[in-house]
């Protein structure tokens, strides 16, 4: 059990709430290891609070819905930049 309290964050995608958290370490291992394919319903799986799915459900999901749930769960754990928060680039004068 972690000492700290891990993120959440609550979406609404196709008129559904989903609830989702950030990953732990552990978790963030699995999700390096995964090969390429699995690794969508693995995250999903791994960082839905509710409602709690299975990577096998995950998998069955609308690529787009997953996608979103994946993009917000990395970012939450800090490996992916929010949207809307890429820096600029310096002018090159």
């Amino acid at each position: 059990m972690s000492r700290f309290a891990l993120k959440e964050a609550t979406l609404t995608i196709r008129e559904t709430e989903v609830r989702v958290r950030e990953l732990t370490q552990a978790e963030r291992i699995q999700f390096i290891n995964a090969d390429k394919y699995s690794m969508p319903a693995l995250v999903a799986s791994l960082g839905t609070v509710e409602p709690k799915m299975t990577a096998e459900q995950a998998a069955e999901e609308p690529a787009e819905v997953i996608e979103e749930i994946v993009d917000k769960i990395l970012e939450l754990s800090g490996m992916r930049k929010k949207k809307g928060d890429a820096q600029k680039e310096p002018d090159a004068r």
